[in-house]
């Protein structure tokens, strides 16, 4: 004999209430937890920008404009005392007026290393000719090592600009120049805010040296490697 058909029992109303709101639910949380998968993304995804651009701004400054950029650190009192070269007596950083050279034999070295200067300083590099003691002592003031020579071997020359090219940040504060009034028993010479050192020969050890003491070590805020002028005396 054939079976009626059995039919399923019917939820009650109250029980397709809950169901109905169970199923809500879920779709609930389905729909947050996609809100949040969403909202994450988008966050990971504007960090991952702004870290890029952060990245290619610093490198931007550090490539393009390192000149802009402070000196490692300010030396104050002189030079720290057993550093490469002969230290100089501080004779002051006061300023001259335009145009006016110091009087004969005011600086106690030539090239000098400190005393009233030039209110303008110079480009960073290599000068094809001599740089005035004035602007010299200026361009020291702001940390600069400069590099002076006095021969007419164009052999010499080419290994002291090379050896110049060599130096850690190159040309970042130095001045490489001729200097006619530099003895040719020695030379070169190197010079910084209150130190001299003169090389009989290039050494490249000893100018890597004098540099690593003293470059960006003077007693005013640098100025980089653009030239410039008329900063108001200070000290």
């Amino acid at each position: 004999m054939a079976r009626g058909k059995q039919n399923r029992p019917q939820q009650s109303r109250p029980e397709q209430g809950k169901t109905q709101r169970a199923r809500a639910m879920r779709e609930a949380g389905r729909d947050a937890r996609r809100t949040r998968r969403r909202r994450f993304r988008r966050v990971r995804r504007y960090l991952i920008i702004a870290g890029l651009a952060i990245i290619i701004f610093l490198l931007i400054l550090g490539l393009v404009l390192p000149g802009a950029l402070p000196p490692a650190a300010q030396r104050q009192g002189g030079p720290a005392p057993g550093g490469p070269g002969l230290v100089q007596p501080d004779l002051g950083r006061g300023h001259l007026d335009v145009g006016v050279a110091a009087p004969v034999n005011y600086y106690t070295t030539y090239p000098p290393t400190s005393g009233s200067h030039s209110p303008g300083w110079t480009s960073c590099g290599i000068h094809e000719t001599p740089v005035p003691d004035e602007v010299l002592v200026h361009n020291l003031e702001h940390g600069f090592v400069n590099i002076q020579y006095n021969t007419d071997d164009e052999a010499l020359i080419e290994e002291i600009r090379t050896a110049a090219e060599s130096l850690p940040g190159w040309p970042d504060y130095y001045i490489l120049t001729p200097y006619p009034n530099l003895d040719r028993d020695s030379p070169i010479a190197l010079t910084a805010w209150q130190v001299i050192q003169y090389l009989d020969t290039v050494d490249v050890a000893a100018m890597e040296e004098f540099a690593n003491a003293y470059r960006t070590f003077g007693p005013e805020v640098a100025s980089g490697c653009a030239p410039g002028g008329f900063m108001p005396a200070q000290g």
